[in-house]
């Protein structure tokens, strides 16, 4: 984990001490990083995996957001009020995370200037992704978010059942299945 951070800018002491407070974790595939209720007191680091942010509207659930590996993982409004998640999170694949609880990174962010510029690079990327998602969402047909699932992440086609495909491109199964006649 030493090496990624230095990878995103710190150096090597900022990198091992915020290595050192990281520990791993497997998640399986459909357990949940934080479920609906929850306190989500940790960041976690997507080593390998896909998340799905998820929300439960009149008995359905729905996709907020989706994750992969590479990307940080959070119920922010849970992590950073401290108060409890609004979406649950769910491994949709056997994932490993490196686990950062929120105590030693403040404490860490407040010692290591370099760090506290990660934190802010960090949530920069985060809501310029979600915004970016929020529109894709609005402004994009099913098809165009469909290709765009299909290229940035084909392995998510080879893992995961039609429903929940579905549901991360927001649209039913059986709007799924005719997109996919069409296309292929």
């Amino acid at each position: 984990m030493e090496t990624t951070f230095q990878a995103m800018g710190l150096s090597e002491a900022a990198a091992g001490e915020l290595a050192a407070a990281c520990f791993p974790k497997t998640i399986s595939r459909g357990e949940f990083f934080v479920r609906a209720g929850g306190r989500n007191q940790e960041l976690a680091w997507v080593e390998a995996g896909y998340f799905q942010y998820v929300v439960t509207q009149d008995g359905e659930e729905r996709t907020t957001y989706s994750v992969g590996a590479g990307q940080w993982l959070a119920s922010l409004r849970s992590y950073f009020l401290g108060v409890a998640a609004e979406e649950s999170i769910r491994a949709l694949v056997d994932s490993n995370v490196w686990l950062l609880p929120k105590e030693p990174f403040d404490q860490l962010r407040s010692r290591f200037p370099e760090i506290q510029h990660l934190y802010v690079h960090l949530l920069e990327h985060q809501i310029c992704c979600i915004d970016e998602s929020r529109l894709q969402s609005i402004l994009w047909t099913p098809e165009q978010r469909y290709l765009h699932y299909l290229q940035s992440s084909p392995e998510l086609f080879q893992h995961l059942p039609l429903q929940e495909l579905a549901s991360i491109i927001g649209i039913t199964p059986r709007h799924l299945s005719r997109i996919r006649k069409k296309i292929l």
